[in-house]
């Protein structure tokens, strides 16, 4: 470092004295100078890099070797015709552990959320349907016990039957959805692949689904959020895109588990839905960002108008593999 504000030197915690003439390389740890200094040599040698023009959040040291989040901006300079940098330093420390303290607020939300989910569909299942099948067969005892009812109050007795079979296979319905029985007893792949049948069964859509039967490792947590993703994507796919062909593949690679979900339809502006003016995709897209967040992985979407919709969700290995199983299953080779 040639020069030095004294709010750098502050940031720091080192005189300015101590700072100049030092490499700026001391103030990042020693396990990310390699990934900074190859950064910055690509910069000198002409070529954008990762860095510049940018900002990145990176763990900087402090003077007693204590670490703090720090936002860096890069920009290339010539001074004498010489290339040097100018580099703006933040501490971000406060805004990190704001940030901390929204998504631990987040993922609290959600885990409220499921609990209420599993309790709504299990009532459903306990107590309206029970009722309902009460009904359905004290009318068919009527019926059964009463053969002298005239033609119309037979007919009646009928619809009545059909209405409350259709009224238990709703409730069905919106209780698997709250709380598929498949995930629990089958695991997340029978899930996936009752859900993605029952849409297709009553919409346009097409499925091609590839499946791991390695999934059947995850953790029970990390299925749910799984296949959280997957509903919120398809049911977004059925309402606005227009689509008719669905891919979905979920398998190990690598060090990660790979959801991905793919869709011919119209697309749709992503930076729009991020922003929230488009609010029922910017509230999907965000829910399934929070919940790959939560298992500390990645969500990304790419839309193209007219060509469709890409959604890849990665989660670490570690995070995802039971706990029991006691070791990680192979990594797959990409279909």
């Amino acid at each position: 470092m040639i020069e030095l504000k004294p709010a750098a030197a502050k940031i720091f915690a080192l005189s300015r004295a101590k700072l100049i003439g030092q490499s700026f390389l001391e103030v990042i740890p020693e396990s990310l100078r390699s990934w900074f200094q190859q950064g910055l040599t690509r910069c000198f040698n002409g070529d954008k890099g990762p860095n510049l023009g940018s900002r990145i959040e990176v763990p900087a040291l402090r003077a007693d070797g204590s670490q703090f989040f720090a936002e860096f901006t890069i920009t290339r300079i010539r001074m004498g015709g010489q290339p040097m940098f100018t580099i703006y330093c933040r501490d971000i420390t406060q805004r990190k552990r704001a940030e901390s303290e929204l998504r631990t607020l987040s993922q609290r939300i959600i885990s409220a959320q499921e609990a209420e989910r599993s309790r709504i569909a299990q009532e459903l299942h306990d107590g309206v349907n029970q009722l309902v099948a009460s009904v359905k067969m004290r009318l068919h005892k009527v019926q059964a016990n009463l053969p002298d009812l005239k033609p119309a109050a037979a007919e009646i007795i009928s619809r009545c039957e059909k209405l409350l079979v259709k009224v238990l296979e709703e409730n069905r319905r919106i209780a698997h959805n709250l709380r598929p029985m498949d995930l629990d007893q089958l695991g997340l792949a029978a899930a996936c692949t009752s859900f993605t049948g029952d849409v297709q069964l009553r919409t346009n859509l097409e499925f091609d689904c590839h499946i791991s039967s390695q999934v059947q490792h995850l953790r029970g947590e990390v299925g749910l959020h799984l296949f959280r993703i997957v509903q919120e994507a398809v049911n977004n796919i059925e309402k606005h895109a227009r689509a008719k062909i669905v891919k979905l593949s979920l398998r190990f690679q690598g060090d990660f588990v790979v959801l991905k979900i793919q869709d011919d339809g119209r697309g749709f502006d992503v930076q729009a839905a991020k922003s929230g003016m488009k609010r029922r995709h910017g509230l999907g897209v965000t829910n399934m960002r929070e919940r790959a967040i939560s298992l500390g992985g990645t969500c990304e979407v790419t839309s193209v108008a007219d060509r469709g919709t890409t959604i890849v969700v990665r989660v670490p290995v570690k995070a995802a593999v039971s706990h029991a199983l006691g070791k990680t299953p192979p990594a797959e080779t990409p279909a």
